[in-house]
C-alpha cells in the first residue's frame, strides 16, 4: 500500500480527518487562549494607565512664577482655572499686572530673589504642595 493511503484506498483521507478534528481543538488551546489572555493584559494596562493619568492630572499642584516679579504663587490645580488665581494673588501682592512665566514645581522656598504666596494670599517661608 503506498504512503498516504488508507485501507479504503483513500489517498490523503487520514490526514484530511486529523486536519478537520483535531487540529482545530489544538489551535483554540494553543493560540485562543493567549491571545485572549494577551488582550486582557493589554486591556487591564490601559485601564491602570487612564486612570493613574487622570487621578494624577485632577489632583496636580503647582508654584507658579511670574515675568519681572521676585514671587512665586502655589495653588492646587495646574490649569487655567489655577493659573487666574495664582495671576490675581500676584497682582493682589504686588499691586501691579502679573503673567505667569512658568511653573516651578510643587514647592516653593523662601529666598534673598524668591518670596513665596500660598492661595490665599500669605506669604510663607516654605511650600511643598502634595502632587
Amino acid at each position: 500500500m503506498p504512503a498516504g493511503t488508507t485501507a479504503s484506498g483513500r489517498k490523503g483521507a487520514v490526514t484530511r480527518h486529523f486536519m478537520r478534528t483535531q487540529l482545530p481543538p489544538l489551535l483554540r488551546a494553543g493560540r485562543a487562549a493567549p491571545m485572549e489572555e494577551a488582550n486582557m493584559r493589554i486591556t487591564a494596562i490601559m485601564l491602570g494607565l487612564g486612570l493613574t493619568l487622570g487621578v494624577a492630572g485632577t489632583a496636580e499642584a503647582k508654584c507658579f512664577g511670574f515675568r519681572g516679579k521676585d514671587i512665586r504663587v502655589c495653588v492646587e490645580g495646574h490649569d487655567n482655572a489655577a493659573r487666574g488665581r495664582a495671576t490675581d494673588v500676584c497682582e493682589d501682592v504686588t499691586g501691579g499686572s502679573c503673567s505667569v512665566s512658568g511653573d516651578s514645581g510643587s514647592t516653593c522656598q523662601r529666598s534673598s530673589s524668591v518670596r513665596c504666596y500660598d492661595a490665599s494670599g500669605d506669604e510663607q517661608r516654605r511650600i511643598t504642595l502634595d502632587d
